[in-house]
């Protein structure tokens, strides 16, 4: 839109490098918008449920409504890029994704991953039961950890 409105009105009076200031001004405002809507959660379980904190917010999920997860399968693919997404039985959904889309490997990150998918197939009682093409292709997680 800005580009548009640039185009239209503003390149006879600042040239080429008004369009250059204008790219610049629009991609610094879409990483700010990025920047400002990340956050920093906090997943843990007990018998019953499973709780994630998000700032000062604890939502608390019944184990039992949980049909399952699409993950990487950090087991095997030397992957650290998150995307998770929780889905439940009343159709919501959680999806647990990195802010960084470039594909940096960090073999800390990937641990911290690997424990948790064991830790969620131990806790929920799941195991990697098909690949999703699709969502292979959109470079999401494509497993899908489901019950035994």
């Amino acid at each position: 839109m800005s580009a548009y409105i640039y185009a239209e009105f503003g390149y006879r009076y600042f040239g080429v490098t008004g369009l250059y200031a204008v790219a610049i001004v629009s991609i610094s405002s879409c990483a700010m918008v990025l920047y400002f809507l990340k956050k920093d959660i906090v997943i843990w379980f007990d018998e019953k449920y499973i709780y994630i904190k998000n700032k000062d917010k604890i939502l608390k999920y019944a184990k039992e409504g949980v049909l399952g997860f699409y993950s990487y399968d950090y087991l095997t693919e030397k992957k650290s890029r998150i995307s998770i997404q929780l889905k439940f039985i009343n159709e919501k959904k959680i999806e647990i994704t990195d802010l960084d889309y470039r594909d940096n490997y960090n073999e800390e990150k990937r641990n911290t991953l690997k424990s948790f998918i064991q830790t969620m197939q131990t806790e929920m009682n799941f195991e990697k039961i098909k690949k999703n093409k699709l969502r292979s292709f959109g470079q999401l997680g494509h497993f899908w950890y489901g019950g035994k």
